[in-house]
C-alpha cells in the first residue's frame, strides 16, 4: 500500500512538473528533451568507451551528436507529416459528417457529428502554424492530471 502511494505521488509530481514545463517553455520543451537525450547518449558512449566497447561507443556517440545537432529538424519534419495526415483525416471526417447530416434529426446531434472533425482540423492547423498553443493545452492537461493525482495520492 505504501509503495503504491509513493508511486502515485511520484507520478503526480512528474505530471505537475511536465505541465509547468509545457506551459512555460511551450515548444522549447522538445528542444530541451532532445538535448538531454543527446547528452545522455554521449554519457553512455563515454561509459562504453571506458568499458572498451568500441562499436556501441561509436554508435551511441554518433547518435548523440546527431540528436543534438539535427533533433529539432527531425521533430519539425514529424510535426509537418502529422499535420498533413491529421488535416486529410479531419477533412475526410467533415465530408463524412456532411453525408450523415440528414440522418440526424435533432440540432444537437447535427452539431455533435462535426465536433471531432473540426477539432482534428484545428489541431492540424495549429501544428502547421502555431505549435505553442498545443503545448500550452497539453501543459494544462498535465497540470490538472497531476493535481488530481496528487489529491488522490494524499487521501
Amino acid at each position: 500500500m505504501k509503495k503504491q502511494l509513493s508511486n502515485n505521488l511520484i507520478m503526480a509530481i512528474i505530471m505537475i512538473a511536465l505541465g509547468i514545463l509545457f506551459i512555460i517553455f511551450k515548444a522549447g520543451v522538445i528542444s530541451i528533451a532532445m538535448t538531454v537525450f543527446g547528452v545522455a547518449l554521449l554519457v553512455v558512449a563515454v561509459l562504453d568507451l571506458l568499458n572498451k566497447d568500441w562499436v556501441p561507443c561509436v554508435v551511441k556517440a554518433v547518435l548523440g551528436v546527431a540528436v543534438i545537432l539535427f533533433g529539432w529538424l527531425l521533430v519539425d519534419i514529424a510535426r509537418i507529416v502529422l499535420a498533413v495526415v491529421l488535416l486529410i483525416y479531419g477533412v475526410l471526417q467533415v465530408i463524412e459528417a456532411c453525408k450523415n447530416l440528414k440522418k440526424n434529426k435533432s440540432l444537437l446531434s447535427k452539431i455533435l457529428i462535426f465536433v471531432e472533425p473540426v477539432v482534428i482540423v484545428a489541431i492540424a492547423v495549429c501544428l502547421f502554424f502555431n505549435i505553442n498553443i498545443l503545448f500550452i493545452i497539453a501543459g494544462v492537461f498535465f497540470l490538472v492530471e497531476g493535481i488530481l493525482g496528487l489529491i488522490k495520492a494524499l487521501k
